[in-house]
């Protein structure tokens, strides 16, 4: 009779373990470092991406020369000037910018895609401003859209153009088609980072200062894979250029544009060259 009483004592207190009790179980030590070995396992995979990039001479530029093309088609943020910054600032409150980060190459050496105003001589990357309900990602592919030469543009150009073109006007237009990307071609790749703008007449920096408290620009910077082939459409007063890593002085482009060598670093850049066969 007292053995059976024992027994229900030792059964009622086995029932009653604590929770270190249980975390000090064979089997509960066993299963939660076969669970720490596989997340060690995945946090130690480094993600590498690659970025294909082809060569410079592969890319040609066409300026625009009818000036309603070049306010309605490229908004480019800095053609408002600093009065327009400073209304859309007070109306709307912080600017929102989406950039795009577009590599070549010349001679296997990585170049960045660069745009400078002359009406305000900043050298940055190409860029449109979005509001604050809008995607960015989708933003900144209609607008390398409305930046590319893309077939259909050229014949609707054509089409339009008729018979007034001329024999000079079509073998220029076989030039640009070849040229010409298809209008699928842009692809906007992966969130590279965030700029911030702390003051109107300010060059974007790659950080936030802690002393500012309303900055008055976020520029949102996104890969861009560029096609084998395309041809840049530029609105007058732009200039386009692509320039190497090695040559992002942040005394002449800026801080955030000498950033850019960091901002890439952790992808395998593959530069793409032509086979002689």
């Amino acid at each position: 009779m007292q053995e059976g009483s024992n027994n229900v004592s030792t059964n009622l207190m086995n029932d009653n373990k604590t929770e270190e009790d249980v975390l000090e179980q064979p089997t509960f030590l066993t299963n939660q470092s076969l669970l720490n070995e596989e997340q060690s396992m995945v946090t130690n995979v480094d993600h590498e991406p690659s970025w294909l990039i082809y060569p410079l001479k592969n890319y040609g530029i066409r300026v625009q020369d009818n000036s309603d093309e070049i306010q309605s088609s490229i908004p480019i943020n800095e053609m408002n000037g600093f009065n327009g910054k400073v209304d859309n600032f007070l109306k709307d409150g912080i600017g929102r910018s989406v950039a795009a980060l577009m590599l070549t190459h010349r001679y296997l050496c990585p170049h960045v895609v660069l745009l400078q105003n002359d009406l305000t001589s900043e050298w940055m990357l190409p860029n449109c401003t979005y509001k604050a309900w809008e995607n960015p990602r989708i933003v900144l592919a209609n607008f390398l859209k409305s930046m590319f030469l893309t077939s259909s543009s050229i014949n609707s150009n054509t089409n339009s153009s008729g018979s007034n073109s001329g024999n000079n006007n079509s073998s220029t237009n076989n030039n640009n088609i070849n040229n010409a990307c298809s209008d699928n071609a842009v692809e906007v790749g992966e969130y590279l980072g965030t700029w911030w703008r702390t003051e109107f007449n300010y060059s974007p920096l790659p950080y936030l200062p802690p002393h500012s408290t309303r900055p008055k620009e976020t520029i949102r910077i996104y890969q861009v894979i560029l096609p084998p082939k395309l041809l840049f459409k530029l609105p007058k007063h732009h200039v386009l250029k692509s320039l190497p890593l090695f040559d992002l002085d942040p005394n002449i482009f800026g801080i955030a544009c000498g950033s850019i060598p960091q901002l890439i670093s952790r992808f395998q850049i593959q530069s793409m060259v032509q086979s002689d066969n």
